[in-house]
C-alpha cells in the first residue's frame, strides 16, 4: 500500500504540482512553491521510493530463502569480523607466552638468578668537618589507633 500511494503522489507532483495553489515565489507571503522547490520535493520524494523498494526487496528475498530454502543465514559480510577475531586470538596467544616466560624466570633456580644488590650506604652528617651522628626520631602516633596509644602511654 505505501508504494502504490508513494508512487501516485510522484506521479501528482508532475501533473498537479503547478496547478494547485498559487505556483511562483513570493517572499512576503511566504509562498516558495518554483521550480526549484518542485525538482528538491520529487528528488526528496523519489529517493525515499527508492528506499522502500530496496527494503521491500530485502524482505522478500529473505521470505524467499526462509520459505523455500530453509536458510536463516546472514548474508551480511563477516570479512572485517574475521580479521577482528583473528588479530584478539593472536593478541590473547601473545599474552599467555609472556606470562608463561615470566612464570619460568621465577621459578629458575636461585643460582642462575643475579643477587639483590646491597642496600644503600647510610649518608654520615658533618658538622665542621666533624662526624656527627643522627638524632633518633620517634615515630608519631597517626590516626585514632595511634592516639588512643598515645593517651595510654601518657597514662
Amino acid at each position: 500500500m505505501r508504494h502504490y500511494l508513494n508512487l501516485r503522489i510522484l506521479v501528482s507532483e508532475f501533473y498537479e504540482f503547478k496547478t494547485v495553489g498559487p505556483y511562483g515565489i513570493e517572499w512576503a507571503a511566504e509562498q516558495y512553491k518554483g521550480p526549484l522547490s518542485h525538482y528538491i520535493s520529487t528528488a526528496l520524494l523519489g529517493s525515499l521510493q527508492a528506499l522502500n523498494l530496496f527494503w521491500l526487496f530485502a524482505i522478500f528475498r529473505i521470505a524467499y530463502r526462509f520459505l523455500f530454502h530453509n536458510a536463516l543465514a546472514d548474508d551480511r559480510s563477516d570479512y572485517e569480523d574475521d580479521e577482528e577475531l583473528e588479530a584478539e586470538k593472536r593478541e590473547e596467544r601473545e599474552l599467555q607466552e609472556r606470562e608463561r616466560e615470566e612464570l619460568r624466570r621465577l621459578e629458575a633456580p636461585a643460582q642462575t638468578q643475579t643477587p639483590a644488590p646491597a642496600p644503600a650506604p647510610t649518608p654520615e652528617i658533618m658538622v665542621n668537618g666533624a662526624k656527627v651522628e643522627a638524632p633518633k626520631v620517634k615515630a608519631r602516633a597517626s590516626g585514632v589507633r595511634g592516639k588512643a596509644r598515645a593517651a595510654r602511654r601518657k597514662a
